[in-house]
């Protein structure tokens, strides 16, 4: 008899913890790459960039893991939007695509810098998580993620001043009560590393956030 295709949802999620967990090693690899305090004085972009090209450094590296050569990296990427066209269209600042037959997963991340008293805001406003609960970024997603790049302070203390926003304007950010912030290893290259979960408008499933923070100080 002929075995059927596996298609529950326990194994669905399975695939896409194993497929955020291989995202989340890259982002580590080429982060480990960088010389962190050339970085301290850098805008969002620069460091965004030379990030990127660590990454597929890595992926076409001699020595890169087996399953890296499935991953495609790209730089600030136009999205597909039926309201926008041309150069209207929203851009994300990396996307992680897993090269396969048929639908092809994809993993998005937001990036900002934390260096002063308005980041936290910025990180969890309109341009950062906002772009992710509304519906903007990642419409067909279930998963995407926030890279922080620490540039004063430490992980720690960024951490705690996002976390504690969140916790006292959770309805504002459709934070779920099963999805309060936590943290989890995913990987021994990273950290801190946090989770959230979040509703988004009625047609569009929950979506789970990967928080990543980076240290370039």
């Amino acid at each position: 008899m002929a075995r059927k295709p596996i298609t529950c949802k326990a194994s669905k999620s399975a695939y896409y913890r194993a497929f955020r967990k291989h995202v989340l090693e890259l982002i580590g690899r080429g982060y480990d790459q960088l010389i962190a305090t050339d970085y301290r004085q850098c805008e969002e972009q620069a460091i965004t960039g030379d990030l990127i090209r660590a990454m597929r450094l890595v992926v076409e590296g001699k020595s890169s893991p087996a399953w890296s050569t499935s991953f495609a990296i790209h730089d600030d990427p136009p999205l597909d939007d039926a309201e926008r066209r041309g150069k209207e269209r929203l851009r994300v600042d990396i996307e992680f695509e897993r090269t396969q037959r048929g639908p092809r997963p994809r993993f998005q991340f937001e990036a900002k810098r934390l260096y002063s008293s308005s980041s936290t805001s910025k990180y969890l406003g309109v341009e950062g998580l906002g772009c992710f609960v509304d519906g903007r970024y990642s419409r067909n997603q279930e998963e995407a993620g926030l890279l922080a790049y620490v540039q004063t302070d430490d992980e720690v203390a960024w951490a705690k001043r996002i976390s504690d926003k969140l916790s006292q304007h959770g309805q504002d950010y459709l934070l779920r009560k099963d999805g309060g912030w936590e943290r989890f290893a995913c990987t021994r290259l990273l950290s801190h590393t946090y989770r959230t979960r979040h509703n988004r408008c009625s047609h569009l499933k929950p979506i789970g956030i990967s928080h990543v923070f980076l240290r370039f100080l």
